[in-house]
């Protein structure tokens, strides 16, 4: 045992893989969520002893092993999808060789360098940027396994996200681990000071905030209308009917909560007319919200939101669409012909903020738009006083992404200062406060209405700006290998000056 523990593979790989060990048991379904203040502390400290070349191998290891955990879903999605385990199994490896090159790669580069320096205050910075570059990369950008993720469900820690997002907590988070590394390696007293300092002032911010409630600017009745049925797998016309059958027992069952506001999942038909016609007529009852797929100008297809405001239909389109799930990336670059794989669905060209009641306004984020911070805070931006998520989580039903998928809901709370509304065909759906305490919170995948009291804030109180705030952090992966180019030139020019 003593010889295996002495081997350079292992003395190469060990630290990197209990850090990768102990962020995972963060994470769902674990949930050992204080591990992350941790986790990262045995592969940084490593990092101090090894060379670039090692550095690079330990990250992408870590690496690996994460994304893989992490996006075990995706094998998961695609066997049952094309009905191909090959396929699923080639699909999980792509996302992981993808993320390792565009992001743990440079990403352990730059914290290497950041150790060799010993610029250890640049690190939690260092992370974050390449987290957001990983969360919005062009097409295949996916807000995915963030360090602050395993602090969802404890939002008393995590009200700082208002002024820098998730983001500003997953530097908090890495500073927490930079801290005990401080402990571990000769760094001087000072250091360690202001970078307690920094740490306990954030989470003195988040306790604060936290306890201070807000006096609501309306108390509403809403009723999710959670329809049990398989929208991602259940073939037509077999689908029609069983979504026709669940919404109309539903609306009953509705009707007789007397409700302010019905929210029904997303892509629930195609077109408004249909839904008047089969589910709601044209003046329903009561106010209802509700997604469904359109035809617009020029026959292009968008993924929209309807809203009966109890006068008249208003429509918001999708902003953000899934690479792959509703679009083909370079269709046109590749000549591939339109209804190739599926048919192109089109993007709305601004995020709509619907005007409600009196002072109440309702911004709609569609399916996976709500991993988004920035698309949330335009919400903010024009005066929305409540978030509500539809959702379709059908296709990950029996992994742990529909609770990451809640999560990131969480995290939208927090950062707005509003309630959210969250409602999908299988769930998970429920209700989550201004401050991101979960109000309620259904599992259970069959029909089930869902009817609460919540209490809107008169507006949000969060920075305007938190959504911009994180992405000055890129800054610091210039400045972690600054001093290595400045050695590289000084070189040069001693080179040429002795030839």
């Amino acid at each position: 045992m003593s010889t295996i523990l002495k081997s350079k593979i292992v003395k190469t790989y060990l630290p990197s893989f209990i850090s990768y060990a102990l962020l995972t048991l963060a994470f769902p379904p674990f949930h050992y969520s204080w591990l992350a203040f941790i986790a990262l502390v045995p592969w940084i400290i490593q990092l101090k002893t090894i060379r670039t070349p090692q550095a690079l191998k330990t990250g992408a290891f870590f690496g690996t092993l994460f994304t893989l955990t992490q996006m075990a879903w995706v094998k998961s999605l695609i066997t049952t999808y094309i009905g191909d385990p090959i396929a699923g199994y080639v699909a999980w490896f792509v996302v992981a060789v993808l993320c390792i090159i565009f992001f743990y790669l440079p990403l352990s580069f730059c914290l290497r360098k950041c150790m060799k320096h010993n610029r250890l205050e640049l690190i939690p910075l260092v992370w974050v940027s390449f987290e957001l570059i990983r969360s919005y990369f062009p097409i295949i950008g996916f807000p995915w396994g963030l360090l602050a993720t395993p602090l969802s469900l404890k939002p008393y820690l995590i009200q700082h996200a208002s002024i820098g997002t998730v983001y500003m907590v997953s530097a908090w988070v890495a500073f927490v681990n930079i801290l005990v590394v401080m402990l571990f390696i000769k760094t001087s007293t000072r250091r360690f000071a202001i970078s307690g300092i920094i740490v306990t002032s954030c989470l003195i911010f988040s306790l604060i905030r936290y306890y201070d409630v807000r006096s609501p600017i309306a108390v509403i009745k809403v009723a999710l209308a959670q329809i049990g049925v398989d929208f991602a797998f259940t073939k037509q016309p077999e689908k029609s009917y069983k979504i026709k059958t669940a919404t109309r027992n539903l609306l009953k069952e509705a009707y007789e909560a007397n409700p302010d506001l019905i929210v029904f999942p997303e892509a629930m038909c195609f077109g408004l007319e249909y839904a008047q016609k089969n589910f709601f007529g044209k003046h329903p009852k009561y106010p209802i919200l509700f997604g469904a797929h359109r035809e617009g100008d020029e026959q292009k297809v968008h993924q929209s939101i309807f809203l009966y405001d109890g006068k008249e239909w208003k429509l918001a389109d999708k902003i953000k669409l899934v690479a792959f799930g509703e679009y083909i990336p370079f269709r046109k670059q590749l000549k591939l012909p339109e209804d190739f794989i599926m048919r192109d669905m089109t993007p709305g060209d601004k995020m709509t903020t619907f005007q409600f009641q009196n002072d109440i306004k309702i911004g709609t984020l569609i399916c996976f738009e709500s991993n988004f911070p920035d698309l949330a805070s335009t919400h903010t931006s024009q005066d929305a006083t409540l978030l509500v998520n539809t959702v379709i989580d059908d296709w990950y039903v029996g992994t742990a992404a529909p609770e990451q998928l809640f999560y990131a809901c969480i995290w939208r709370s927090v950062e707005c200062g509003l309630p959210l509304l969250r409602v999908g065909p299988l769930g998970i759906s429920g209700i989550i406060d201004s401050r991101g305490n979960i109000q309620i919170k259904n599992d259970d995948t069959s029909s089930k209405l869902i009817v609460s009291n919540i209490a809107l804030p008169t507006r949000s109180d969060s920075n305007p700006y938190r959504a911009w705030l994180p992405w000055l952090f890129i800054l610091s992966i210039p400045y972690a290998i600054i001093e290595d180019i400045i050695k590289f030139i000084k070189r040069r020019r001693e080179q040429l000056a002795s030839s």
